[in-house]
């Protein structure tokens, strides 16, 4: 993990083609999930499901963060996994009520 205070650097984010900061790439995400659930830390397990969703469309934060996120779980233990499939949907519940009620506001 690199020290707090030194500067992330770009990279480019293959998934959405946009320059996303180190830090905040799915694999970093991902990472992100899996320390969350396995240290029972739901501070990191959140921030890292809420920064996949705002940064990426939900088929690629499912695909490429939270999918590949609890198959490392799925091995390591339930419990862990177990925690992230919770949080994973929950944040998905809560951002497709946001989406619906966005659509209902542009009606």
């Amino acid at each position: 993990m690199r020290p707090l205070m030194q500067r992330p650097q770009p990279g480019p984010d293959t998934a959405s083609g946009r320059v996303i900061e180190v830090g905040f790439r799915p694999q970093d995400l991902r990472a992100r999930v899996i320390a969350g659930a396995l240290q029972d830390d739901p501070v990191r397990l959140h921030s890292a499901l809420a920064a996949a969703l705002d940064l990426y469309p939900p088929s690629v934060a499912l695909s490429e963060v939270f999918t590949p996120a609890v198959e490392v779980l799925d091995r390591l233990g339930s419990e862990p996994a177990g925690r992230a499939r919770a949080a994973i949907g929950a944040h998905l519940r809560v951002w497709k009520q946001a989406q619906a009620s966005l659509e209902a506001g542009r009606r």
